[in-house]
């Protein structure tokens, strides 16, 4: 009898062909397309719309007489709507670099690379494929309204660096179950609000999402932490008059948003809302994810609507996802996000 030859191949190791690049050369590359990006869209002079030059002026007011107050309008009023944290760091930018706002646009720049380097992280930690994930990056790398504000003095950029840092190190307490994640997701959520008010969402729903997973000392501790690192300003504000969230309030509580008028009655709420729906449904949620047809969704709703159909049964989908896993922080901060 003849004995066969049998040829032993070699073991294949897992992930070795079959997953291309390594995750740390995909981060590298979406760097590398940021930096390439800047390049093309980088504006070194002053932006002239928003509210750049209030925040660069409280930040002079910090600098030069270490109050907190608006020197850019008549009588210089004491400021007490805008948390301090935006411009506590251009004081420290300016401090270190004098008043170049070269550095304070590399600030939002680094602060935009950051957050879609979390992005790409955060798509690998729910389990979806490389490919997948560097495709949905590139797809907010390409995504003109992120390449916009990476450059500019404002609080857009920052905010979203603090929120991605707060969910991807909730998410890794949530798998870990190790305190110095939480910690780090606990200071980082008070931190956004400090840099924008609109992180105030992000704070309730990270208290929510906790008491969810019926975590009593976490939700203790996180209590503990917000009240501890929102007191300053609480006392700040009380001192000087004005209420913590009496801004807030009366601003949703307004007939009209941005103008003083009358408060607004329920039947006034209830219309606000049936625009705002239709708005945000037949232009800007389609809009944030493919700004290039802005000016067409104002002209064409209906292009809106199945737009904004299509991207809202991938949310849901998306949603339900989540919630199946018992990741319940993404969504409840999404709902809490588009109510307030």
């Amino acid at each position: 009898m003849t004995k066969r030859n049998k040829t032993h191949k070699p073991p294949i190791k897992e992930n070795s062909k079959k997953s291309g690049f390594s995750d740390r050369n995909i981060i590298l590359f979406i760097i590398i397309a940021c930096i390439v990006l800047l390049l093309f869209t980088f504006d070194p002079k002053h932006y002239l719309g928003g509210d750049n030059g209030v925040y660069i002026a409280l930040a002079y007011s910090i600098l030069q007489n270490g109050t907190y107050v608006r020197i850019d309008e008549i009588g210089t009023p004491v400021e007490t709507s805008i948390p301090p944290g935006y411009p506590i760091i251009l004081a420290i930018l300016m401090t270190v670099f004098g008043k170049s706002l070269i550095a304070m646009k590399l600030f939002s720049f680094f602060s935009f690379i950051l957050g879609l380097t979390i992005c790409y992280l955060l798509f690998r930690k729910f389990s979806i494929g490389k490919s997948i994930s560097l495709a949905l990056a590139i797809f907010l790398i390409l995504n003109c309204d992120f390449s916009e504000y990476s450059h500019w003095v404002l609080t857009e950029a920052g905010f979203f660096a603090g929120m991605m840092l707060t969910i991807i190190f909730f998410v890794e307490w949530e798998k870990s179950d190790k305190w110095k994640y939480f910690i780090l997701a606990s200071v980082c959520s008070v931190l956004a609000f400090y840099i924008r008010p609109t992180g105030l969402p992000l704070i309730a729903a990270m208290a929510l999402a906790i008491l969810v997973k019926r975590k009593w000392n976490r939700i203790a501790e996180y209590v503990g932490i917000v009240i501890l690192m929102l007191l300053p300003w609480i006392i700040r504000n009380a001192i000087v008059g004005a209420g913590f969230l009496e801004r807030y309030i009366s601003f949703v509580g307004r007939k009209q948003l941005n103008v003083v008028t009358e408060a607004a009655t329920v039947s006034d709420i209830f219309q606000r809302i049936a625009i705002n729906f239709q708005a945000y449904f037949s232009q800007h949620f389609p809009a944030s994810f493919l700004p290039s047809l802005k000016f067409i969704l104002i002209k064409n709703p209906l292009i809106g609507y199945a737009i904004a159909a299509i991207l809202f049964m991938a949310l849901v989908l998306g949603i339900v996802t989540l919630v199946r896993k018992r990741h319940f922080f993404i969504p409840i901060f999404i709902f809490f996000n588009r109510i307030s």
